[in-house]
């Protein structure tokens, strides 16, 4: 089943452990997403959070510009349950259940955003709702609106893709021995080999999927955008954005 990690409580909660030590630029890409967003948009604006996981992001927007109304999405019901203990009084915030291989859903699609944002949500999807959800994302933005998405990407030849993620993983064995958490509690040891294959075997639980940069422009090409550009890049994260016109 396509996002079925995200269904496990146990999963969620080391993600939510360990994501700001293993994930390289983490902070940047939220607040590369979060300028642009605030500052690019009315100060009433509408946005959309897709894969909104534990609301980092809506939080960072948030943080730049209280006077945001807020759509949050998410699949997993333990993130959902996060997002509505951390936003408790907000009435600038909706939170909604939704698998996105299924689409945005009616309701959506007959509102209007100024921006759409997520960040590590959409290299779940399967590759064929891909190029769908962007068509949708396309047709409920403003004609100035925005699509900013930072999210993890694979190297466009299988040789610097390997390259790139094995440069990942000694960064990670850095991080972790640097870091105050336990290994013992994250990753079976803070070895290279043992962090790469438990890495590669979480992504495959988690339902990782990553694409190129370069096959994300296309689609989003593809799905009507007349510009996209790549913001930002290091190792294997990257924030692209497009825009209608």
């Amino acid at each position: 089943m396509p996002l079925e990690g995200w269904k496990m409580k146990e999963a969620v909660q080391r993600y939510a452990r360990v994501v700001n030590v293993v994930v390289p630029g983490r902070q940047e890409i939220l607040n590369i997403i979060a300028r642009l967003a605030t500052e690019s948009a009315p100060a009433d604006a509408r946005i959309l959070d897709l894969g909104c996981g534990m609301g980092d992001v809506s939080a960072a927007i948030l943080d730049l510009n209280p006077g945001v109304s807020l759509v949050m999405m998410d699949y997993s019901e333990e993130m959902l349950r996060l997002c509505q203990e951390r936003f408790t009084g907000c009435s600038n915030i909706q939170i909604v259940s939704r698998d996105l291989h299924k689409g945005l859903g009616e309701e959506l699609l007959a509102s209007r955003f100024d921006i759409v944002v997520s960040c590590f949500a959409l290299h779940h999807l399967e590759f064929s709702r891909r190029v769908p959800l962007y068509h949708e994302i396309y047709q409920i933005l403003t004609e100035t609106g925005l699509f900013i998405n930072g999210d993890m990407f694979k190297g466009n030849s299988p040789c610097l893709d390997q390259w790139e993620f094995d440069n990942l993983i000694g960064w990670m064995v850095e991080r972790l021995k640097e870091s105050q958490l336990d290994p013992e509690a994250t990753f079976p040891e803070a070895t290279f080999n043992k962090i790469k294959q438990a890495q590669m075997e979480n992504s495959q639980l988690m339902g990782d999927k990553p694409l190129s940069i370069w096959d994300m422009y296309q689609d989003m090409k593809e799905a009507g955008f007349k510009y996209v550009d790549c913001l930002w890049k290091v190792q294997n994260l990257a924030v692209l954005a497009a825009c209608k016109s």
